[in-house]
């Protein structure tokens, strides 16, 4: 994206003319874009590519015109490895930062469902139809059964003086021990 390519030169050109790093303000903005990229699903190498290949152009420009003395270049290259460690190391934590938000919020919410979901009286005909709502905004398909199986996977199951992974045997000794229901309305997609 050219307005993009073109928003990370003005940015880096900005922050080598305020000083040998970039200031608060100028790694705000490079936070700000990071969390914005994370919190509508956009991976955080683009982000980061943009602003460092911003200084990898200027470096080539700088270097095939050939207007800086030796020493112009050394300090040239220093403070576009100054700036772009700063800016890169900014642009990650805010982005880390976004997306462990976004799964603590997942997190929260899909608790929430599964507390609805055990709460929920046979009887409550509208509390079943807002569940079905919300679990299908969440991904959860409602159109075809689903099993629920809520287990402590910190430990082993001893079955028969033996033990045995939790994941792989639940679903058997949850249907030997007659575990499960099911609700033909969320199955109907009411």
């Amino acid at each position: 994206n050219i307005a993009e390519a073109s928003d990370a030169l003005a940015w880096l050109l900005a922050s080598l003319r305020a000083g040998r790093i970039p200031g608060d303000a100028a790694l705000r903005a490079l936070r700000e874009d990071a969390r914005r990229e994370a919190r509508a699903g956009r991976p955080l190498r683009p982000v980061l590519d943009r602003t460092l290949s911003a200084g990898w152009l200027l470096w080539q420009d700088i270097g095939a015109r050939d207007i800086l003395s030796r020493d112009g270049l050394a300090a040239l290259g220093e403070a576009l490895l100054r700036t772009g460690d700063a800016a890169a190391a900014a642009i990650a934590d805010a982005h880390a930062v976004a997306e462990r938000e976004i799964a603590t919020r997942s997190a929260s919410a899909m608790r929430e469902l599964l507390d609805d979901l055990l709460e929920l009286a046979v009887a409550d005909d509208a509390g079943r139809a807002r569940l079905v709502r919300r679990l299908a905004g969440a991904g959860i398909p409602v159109e075809q059964p689903v099993t629920v199986i809520i287990a402590d996977a910190a430990r082993d199951l001893i079955i028969d003086g033996g033990i045995r992974g939790l994941p792989g045997h639940l679903p058997d000794q949850a249907a030997q021990e007659g575990v499960g229901g099911r609700w033909p309305e969320a199955e109907a997609g009411r």
